[in-house]
Parts: C-alpha cells; sequence; structure tokens
C-alpha cells in the first residue's frame, strides 16, 4: 500500500508541476507520509513484527531490499517538496514588495513548463527514451515494451495546459487526443509498471539464492 502511494504521489508531481506551490497542504502531508513509512518500515521490520503486513513473510534480505527501494523514493519526494517551498517561499517575499497581475503570473508559469519541457521521441535532444517512446501517438504500442518498463528516464507527460509547451499545434483536435492518449494510458499502466519492478527487484536478490536444475 505504501510503495502504491508513494509511486501515485511522484507520478502525479510529474504530471501537475507546480501543485506544491498552489496548494500550501501538500508540503504538510508528505512530511506525514514521510513519519507513517517511517513507523511502518519499523514495525515490520521488527521482531516479532509490531505490523500485519504480506512483507513480513518475506525472506530478511528480501524485505530490506524493498524497504530501502520504498525509502528511496520517499527521500525523493521530500526534495521535490523541499524545492518547491523554497521556492514558495522566495516568491512570497517578493509578492509583499511586487503586486504581479494574472497575465504577468500566466507568462512566468509559461517561461518555467518551456524550460522543463522534454518532447516526445525523436524530438527529444537526447534521443528517445526508449523503443516504444514516439512523437505520433499512433505509433506508440497500448501494452508498455521491457525497454519501456525499466528506461531511467521519465515518461513523456504532456500539460493539459493551452499555454503549456507541445510538439502539436494549439488548439488543434490533434493536440488534445495526444494529451489523452498519454495520460489515459499512463493512469492505466502506472500501478502494473510499479509491481513489476519491484518484482524485478526480489527476482534479482532471490535468484543467486537458488540452486540450479
Amino acid at each position: 500500500m505504501i510503495s502504491n502511494w508513494n509511486y501515485q504521489l511522484n507520478r502525479y508531481f510529474q504530471r501537475y508541476k507546480d501543485v506544491i506551490r498552489s496548494h500550501s497542504g501538500v508540503s504538510t502531508f508528505i512530511q506525514q507520509f514521510s513519519e507513517w513509512f517511517s513507523t511502518w518500515a519499523s514495525d515490520v521490520s521488527a521482531t516479532p513484527a509490531r505490523f500485519e503486513d504480506t512483507i513480513t513473510s518475506a525472506p530478511a534480505k528480501n524485505r530490506k531490499l524493498t524497504i530501502d527501494h520504498i525509502s528511496g523514493e520517499i527521500d525523493r519526494l521530500l526534495k521535490i517538496v523541499e524545492r518547491e517551498s523554497d521556492t514558495v517561499l522566495r516568491l512570497s517575499k517578493g509578492l509583499a514588495k511586487l503586486t504581479i497581475t494574472h497575465v504577468q503570473r500566466s507568462q512566468a508559469r509559461s517561461a518555467q513548463l518551456q524550460q522543463i519541457y522534454d518532447p516526445p521521441g525523436e524530438l527529444r535532444v537526447d534521443g528517445r527514451r526508449h523503443d516504444n517512446d514516439f512523437a505520433a501517438i499512433e505509433k506508440i504500442r497500448i501494452a508498455p515494451t521491457h525497454s519501456e518498463f525499466f528506461s531511467p528516464v521519465a515518461p513523456y507527460m504532456p500539460v493539459f495546459d493551452f499555454d503549456a509547451p507541445h510538439h502539436l499545434p494549439a488548439g488543434s483536435m490533434e493536440r488534445h487526443l495526444d494529451i489523452q492518449f498519454r495520460l489515459l494510458r499512463e493512469e492505466l499502466m502506472c500501478v502494473l509498471s510499479m509491481f513489476l519492478k519491484l518484482a524485478f527487484i526480489l527476482i534479482q536478490c532471490i535468484a543467486p539464492q537458488l540452486e540450479p536444475l
């Protein structure tokens, strides 16, 4: 459950770039989430376990590997929140001296999105993320490929906003379909991707202990 929540939060922050700045409660929630994880990790690692969870039946080495993996992902969440919270603090200090209009705020957000924009497929400066990364959605396989599952590069997630950068013309039906397709596909496969990656890690850990037939 915790690994699923953690994965979903990471995906959520990737999709909605300014959610931490727009909602002050997100930072507090992530801090609490980190504390919940620490309590859970301590309880399932105890002997005997103080919390009933399926992970307690796994070998100690596998259990530690899974906990360390989730811990690393939560650390990444905390760094994202810390970075964005510092930005909010700097902006709030500036607002005390300067009044920013809605148009200026919109332009600033567009400029920020442009800076972090990493286009899909062959349009990407560093090349395609994996063998299923294309600018044209008709070339993308619905079922994810092995290369896509284990790509170290985050997937292309377009921002559903008129002013956000995109490789297709603003206001076009092609752009609307592209965004809907990519977001819906990611929503369908994100949980499956998380469990397959965890299974792969466990198999790598268990395989050396198995005797050859």
